[in-house]
């Protein structure tokens, strides 16, 4: 499925039930090691006047006089994608 994750070791450990292909499984263990966070999603919350909230981190933003919503696709903060959630 798009967004699992597995280790290294539980990839290996997989394939080893099914073969012994030494090569396979050493193509694996020299590949670089990604250190990956998941993507957080959120979005821009009206607080008052002209302040807008990240809701995933809290962090608070302003427009500068203008009521519109924020024009940042992600919080400086956390960097948060504000697109309200997976997929959206």
């Amino acid at each position: 499925m798009k967004g699992d994750t597995i280790s290294r070791s539980a990839l290996i450990a997989e394939i080893k039930k099914w073969t012994t292909d030494c090569a396979c499984i050493e193509l694996i263990e020299n590949e670089p090691a990604v250190d990956a966070a998941p993507e957080v999603h959120g979005l821009w919350e009206h607080l008052d006047g002209d302040e807008w909230i990240c809701t995933a981190c809290g962090h608070v933003i302003s427009t500068e006089n203008s009521l519109d919503l924020p024009t940042a696709k992600h919080c400086e903060e956390c960097g948060a994608k504000m697109d309200g959630g997976e997929g959206e």
